[in-house]
């Protein structure tokens, strides 16, 4: 059961993240205020984890792997993002159906 409460627009991006001090390339599938989904070649990043996603040279946003699934991480935002700066921070192509 998916227990999403805000809306997901597809973003389709290879951004950067950091964690542990090191910088990782991430492709971030979805984006929402409070989180992303992406997927990461590196294997180091485990549940709980600390990391940092880079949104745009003037948007980084800080945040917990909240799971994994194989290459595949959830992260969730340690604050949440407006929708407008989902929106301007990162070129979004449009909203997933919900359900």
């Amino acid at each position: 059961m998916d227990q999403r409460t805000r809306t997901r627009v597809v973003a389709d991006r290879k951004l950067t993240c950091r964690s542990r001090g090191v910088e990782h390339a991430i492709f971030v599938y979805n984006l929402s205020s409070d989180g992303c989904m992406g997927l990461l070649a590196d294997d180091a990043q485990l549940e709980g984890d600390r990391i940092t996603v880079v949104l745009s040279p003037r948007c980084e946003v800080a945040g917990r792997v909240v799971w994994r699934h194989g290459s595949f991480r959830g992260i969730a935002f340690a604050r949440k993002l407006g929708r407008g700066a989902v929106v301007n921070r990162i070129d979004v192509v449009r909203p997933l159906p919900s359900g």
